[in-house]
């Protein structure tokens, strides 16, 4: 089983994608709302400054990450019943988030508890 700070560094790269994911949508956001714009553009620099923190074991980054990543499972259960036309997109926040939230439990000595 591999050691609990490769989970979290998987976690911090991961997380490190799924920003650059979200400030692309907070470009294209800009297109319905500024506001909505500036609410992933703020998202998507917490989410980068979590995955830093991440790699360089910041105390309050992880969790500042469990939040986040908290977040987007709910917004993923809100999409899912809010896209009517695609509810693959809450599908895929869930499982997205969900991935994230258990590489962090893993990550602080839930591993242990794996036989």
């Amino acid at each position: 089983m591999p050691k609990a700070e490769s989970y979290l560094r998987a976690v911090s790269v991961l997380q490190g994608i799924g920003s650059l994911y979200v400030l692309l949508n907070a470009f294209v956001a800009t297109e319905m709302s500024v506001l909505l714009a500036v609410a992933l553009g703020v998202f998507a620099a917490a989410a980068a400054g979590a995955s830093i923190g991440l790699g360089k074991r910041w105390k309050n980054a992880f969790r500042l990450s469990l939040a986040l990543n908290a977040l987007v499972v709910a917004a993923g259960v809100w999409l899912l019943f809010l896209a009517k036309d695609a509810p693959w997109l809450g599908l895929a926040h869930m499982l997205a988030g969900a991935t994230l939230l258990f590489g962090l439990w893993l990550g602080r000595g839930g591993a242990s508890l794996v036989p």
